[in-house]
């Protein structure tokens, strides 16, 4: 399968592109192609493309690692389009100049909406758990699909440590979200993963699979626009910019976060 052949006769067939524009995609893919070497396009992760970025700020000019950064999206847009992959590698890489446009965010009322399509069983509370950690802390998926049973009992279910910028970092979790994490270790967590021994708190729940159960959730709850989790990180962003006070002082995620379970009911009877 001739992917860059692919997508090049769909750029072509769908039209609005030049010819030039075709050939920079054309360029630039093989470009990329010979940088990563045998590991197949549709393998590719989030790693290879941030080391590929790192190589090119070493031999070309912004506005040349733009463009080729662009023809990356556009191909990737393609595989997953045609569900080759199920997962955009480039969706959490942004490079260049930041301007202060905000990512694509979703509102407080389509979270909660989302939140209470998940399913009712033990999986859809696992996935109503991730919701709220995500909610509170901000962190990346992986950050929490990466948090270790032997990590959590140790800080008594409070706590989680993450590697942010080489270091490690604990992230502190809501009184009320912290035992519903323990309720599920304990209760809900033996029933999805059997008699696997294994030290990941969400083993067997891949970024990939809980982009996909999220998206279906969104669906059920009516919401007709693409979305993903990383739009609930983009969300606390913003709203932690918004909350600041005159002192230049932002309230706490887990203050921001409280105000918003009261005021829309996250995980209210």
């Amino acid at each position: 399968m001739n992917l860059l052949k692919e997508f090049l006769e769909w750029s072509r067939k769908e039209g609005n592109i030049s010819l030039s524009t075709m050939e920079m995609y054309k360029s630039d893919i093989r470009d990329f192609r010979k940088f990563i070497g045998k590991i197949p396009f549709e393998d590719i992760t989030e790693k290879e493309i941030v080391r590929y970025i790192e190589f090119l700020k070493g031999k070309y000019q912004e506005r040349s690692i733009n463009r080729k950064f662009t023809s990356l999206k556009q191909f990737y847009k393609y595989l997953l389009r045609k569900k080759i992959i199920d997962i955009y590698p480039l969706e959490n890489i942004v490079i260049g100049k930041v301007d202060n446009k905000p990512g694509e965010m979703l509102e407080w009322g389509e979270i909660k909406a989302i939140y209470e399509a998940c399913e009712k069983n033990p999986k859809g509370k696992r996935d109503q758990l991730i919701i709220k950690i995500l909610c509170e802390t901000g962190v990346l998926i992986v950050d929490i699909l990466g948090m270790k049973l032997s990590d959590v009992r140790e800080k008594e279910f409070k706590y989680f440590t993450i590697l942010k910028n080489g270091k490690l970092t604990l992230v502190q979790l809501e009184e009320r979200t912290s035992k519903e994490l323990k309720d599920y270790v304990e209760i809900d967590r033996k029933s999805l993963i059997g008699d696997m021994n294994s030290d990941y708190i969400f083993y067997g729940l891949s970024r990939q699979n809980f982009r996909s159960r999220f998206i279906k959730a969104g669906e059920k709850a009516g919401i007709e626009r693409e979305i993903s989790p990383n739009m609930v990180r983009n969300t606390i962003t913003q709203d932690k910019e918004r909350s600041k006070d005159k002192s230049g002082e932002g309230l706490t995620l887990l203050e921001k976060i409280k105000k918003q379970y009261i005021s829309i009911g996250i995980g209210d009877d």
